[in-house]
């Protein structure tokens, strides 16, 4: 008797990213709402963090956002505004949450 193999071309984490948008204003308040979805969504695939609207962000943000990129799947940031953007290099750290920016400055 012959066995049948069959395989089924499910998505891996690889290929599903979560996404997490910021909100315009991202201070301490902010980054204690943003936690519990940011942590939820950490695992082994990038965490897609939508920074499109961000109009002004704390040192809270950034400190959590520093601690997801070092987690084993990291983040990427989609589109970063202006402000962002100004931050980070502002706080130093385009080599921690700069390395993997999609659409720079696009709002």
């Amino acid at each position: 008797m012959q066995q049948v193999i069959r395989s089924w071309n499910l998505p891996s984490s690889e290929d599903t990213m979560n996404t997490v948008i910021l909100p315009a204003i991202c201070d301490r308040a902010a980054a204690r709402s943003v936690y519990p979805e940011l942590i939820g969504s950490i695992g082994d695939a990038k965490v897609a963090i939508d920074a499109s609207g961000v109009e002004r962000v704390g040192q809270s943000m950034l400190q959590l956002l520093v601690s997801a990129a070092e987690t084993e799947g990291g983040i990427a940031l989609n589109s970063p505004s202006e402000p962002f953007l100004k931050a980070i290099s502002l706080a130093g750290l385009q080599g921690t949450l700069g390395a993997d920016i999609t659409d720079a400055g696009a709002k």
